[in-house]
C-alpha cells in the first residue's frame, strides 16, 4: 500500500514538471 502511494507521489511530481515545462513552452512561443 506504501509503495504504491509513493509511485502515485512520483507520477504527480511527473506530471507537474511536464505542465511547467509547457506553458514555457508556450510563453515562449507567444513572446517571440
Amino acid at each position: 500500500m506504501s509503495t504504491h502511494r509513493i509511485q502515485k507521489n512520483i507520477w504527480i511530481k511527473v506530471f507537474r514538471s511536464y505542465a511547467i515545462l509547457t506553458i514555457y513552452r508556450i510563453m515562449k512561443i507567444n513572446k517571440s
